[in-house]
Order: C-alpha cells, then structure tokens, then sequence
C-alpha cells in the first residue's frame, strides 16, 4: 500500500493539485487512489479538507479561533471532533484502505502545513504519523514490497524568489473577513516579517527531513516540468494512464485554481538577482546529501524535469544553511529598504589583479543592501586569494 503525501511547500500551486485530485476523486478512487473523506464522514473531502489535518496528527484540539481555512466544508468535522477521535477516524480510514481482502487501495492526502516537518515540529508530526498509518507504528510495512509505505512529493518553484514575492503577495493581500497581515512593501516584509513566519520557501530542507525519517521522496522541479503539474504528479508519481502527458479520462480543460506565472518577479532585477543568488547557495547546501542518497540507495529519491535546481552540480558555489540565507535575505531587504536601491555588484574575475581593483567597489555595493552574510564571504574569498565568479558574486572556491 502507497500512501502519498503532498505538503507542497506553500506557492507551489498546492491548492490547484489538492483542487485537480478533490474534484476528480471518483475518477481516481477507480484507479486505485483514494482521496480520503472529511473526519467522521463519507465520500471525499474538499480540495482544504486536509487544512487541519496537521492540528489532529500531531493532537492539538481544533477550535473556531485555530481552526485554519473556515469556510471550507471539512473545518466544521475538525471542530465537532477532538484530536483523538480524527486521529482514530483516519487510522481505520486508513486500516481499511490497506485491507488486501476488501480490494485494498492507496491514499494520497494534500496539505501544504505538512510542510512544517522540515522545522521543529518535525519530530511531533513523524511521532503522530507513525500512530495513524497502518503499518504498526512505522513509516513504513516492516517487510514492505517496492513502493509501499510512506512518501512525498515535494516542488521545487523556480525562479527560487518568485515563490517568495507570491508568499509576500498573500500576506499582503486582504482575505475576506480577515485582517491583513503584512502593510508594507517586498524589501520591509523581508527586513521585519519573514524570518517571524513560519513559512519556509525551502523545499530541500524538507525533503531532506522527510529522506532522514526513510520515506522516498520525489522531488519536482515546477518552472520544467513544461505541462500542467497536477497531470505531471498524477502520471509520473501516482502511475495512473496517461497520454501526451496528460490523464487519460480527465477533460483537456485545466482549472487554474491559485496559480501564479511562476516566472513572475520584481520590477528591480539586481534585487531579484541577489535573492536567487542567496536561495541557489542555500539549495546547493543540499547537494552533497543528496547526492550521496542517490548513490546509496537510489530507490529514496527522485528528481524529475531537472533543469535549474543544483545547476551545474553546485560548482563554484558556497552553500549555506537556511538559518544563514535567513539572515542573508534579511539584510538585504533592510539594506534595500533604508537606500530604496540596489546597486549592480562588480563582476569580479578570477584574476587576482582585477580582483584586487574591483574589491572595494563590490564591498561597497554589499554594504549598501546589507548583506552582511556575502560581505563576510567575500572577504574570507579575498584573504585567502582563492575566488569564483557566480553571477556577479564572490564566493570562495569549493573542493570536492
């Protein structure tokens, strides 16, 4: 038995596969997926009927004020019923889906808040799956046939910084009959409010959780894949029959539910420029964990439609670790904020002599957005004379 969990993470067009399964779950019940039903109920849930599954997994009690997503018809079950009574209802949910005798099929559950098992409630949410999936207190069957137990599919949106300004856009947008949350421009947002939220825009951080637990994970590069992703995750993860890349049995016609041009970006390309900068170090951080995954047991991991993510293997550039990039993006949407402009870093060449000529340009023009984090790298990369060029950034030279 497979069960199937998608946590996104958050702008990764979440809700328009959660929609696409949701409102065809018939179709996929007959080809052996069940999209599960609201807690204490029949049929199939919503496209958010999962909004508050993370609440009942990990056994807070869901309440009118808590309660995530209310005007979706699942919240008012979540709210009737306390953590352990979801928690029972979806463990004999999935107990009798597992049942060989009764024709047995497999489950794919959609909730993008299960993305917060790359921080640290990572421990809490594995503990309470282990207590809901039907394989006795494990990810996984303990003599599971390829491709039962546990897994994830897990996008990666490119460009990496417009899935950050569509995270900003929502919080600074006014929901209905909710205030907003954030009243301020991109730069102040990254300067005061993101590293408060808790949304991550890393999906190898979470990906990596979910390898470390030993539950295979497929991770899908968005901006690639070159058709609809509800379709590509379908057909190339969920195996159901396809035909030019699409499902077979599923009208043409694609509802677009929540899906920004995901090659959207800010009107001040230098400042974009050195986001993706700061997000590329912070994926190639990942790289070699990965690749040693691969080498080791290849049937854990999967990347399909790579095409910008760990480009050229990571070769001259310097990863960094999220807490780091954290604070990187965070000084530079001060420093933008407090000089409404970011000026063009020198492109620094690999000779030391024109290295030795451009240096206090480039330190000056970090300077100015506050990216205290590249400052600091770049004078490391300057003392020990050993440099790379990395789309107008210094970062120091990386040995394999």
């Amino acid at each position: 038995m497979r069960i199937l969990l998608l946590p996104g993470p958050s702008k990764t067009a979440t809700t328009h596969v959660q929609s696409f399964i949701s409102e065809n779950a018939a179709f996929f019940h007959e080809n052996g997926w069940l999209w599960p039903p609201c807690p204490h109920s029949l049929g199939h849930a919503s496209s958010g009927g999962f909004a508050n599954f993370l609440k009942a997994v990990i056994g807070e009690d869901c309440d009118a004020q808590t309660c995530i997503s209310p005007r979706d018809p699942c919240t008012s079950k979540y709210v009737e019923g306390d953590a352990a009574s979801v928690r029972s209802f979806y463990k004999k949910v999935l107990s009798d889906a597992s049942d060989a005798s009764a024709g047995g099929t497999d489950v794919v559950i959609g909730a993008e808040h299960f993305s917060a098992v790359g921080g640290p409630l990572g421990p809490r949410i594995f503990e309470g799956l282990r207590e809901i999936l039907p394989f006795d207190g494990r990810l996984m069957p303990e003599k599971a046939e390829e491709g039962d137990g546990l897994e994830t599919v897990v996008v990666v949106r490119f460009p990496r910084a417009a899935q950050l300004r569509s995270i900003f856009s929502q919080h600074a947008s006014v929901p209905k009959g909710r205030p907003i949350l954030f009243d301020g421009s991109f730069a102040e947002w990254l300067c005061s409010y993101f590293s408060m939220s808790r949304i991550t825009p890393n999906p190898l951080r979470l990906a990596a959780a979910f390898l470390d637990e030993g539950v295979k994970v497929t991770v899908v590069e968005m901006g690639a894949v070159g058709r609809d992703i509800a379709d590509s995750i379908a057909c190339e993860v969920m195996g159901l029959p396809c035909s030019m890349g699409m499902v077979d049995g599923i009208a043409g016609d694609r509802g677009r539910h929540n899906v920004r041009n995901n090659s959207t970006m800010g009107t001040d390309g230098y400042f974009d420029e050195a986001l993706e900068n700061i997000l590329e170090a912070m994926d190639c951080f990942y790289y070699d964990a990965f690749v040693k995954n691969v080498q080791s047991n290849g049937n854990n991991i999967k990347i399909v439609h790579q095409y910008r993510l760990f480009k050229n293997n990571c070769e001259g550039v310097f990863p960094i670790d999220q807490e780091t990039a954290y604070a990187a993006m965070k000084n530079l949407g001060c420093g933008f904020n407090a000089n409404k402009s970011v000026k063009k870093v020198t492109t620094v060449s690999k000779s030391l002599s024109e290295a030795d000529s451009s240096l206090q340009t480039t330190l000056i023009a970090y300077l100015v957005v506050g990216n205290i984090f590249v400052l600091g790298l770049m004078l490391k990369s300057f003392k020990s004379r050993t440099s790379c060029r990395v789309q107008g950034m210094i970062f120091p030279s990386r040995s394999r």
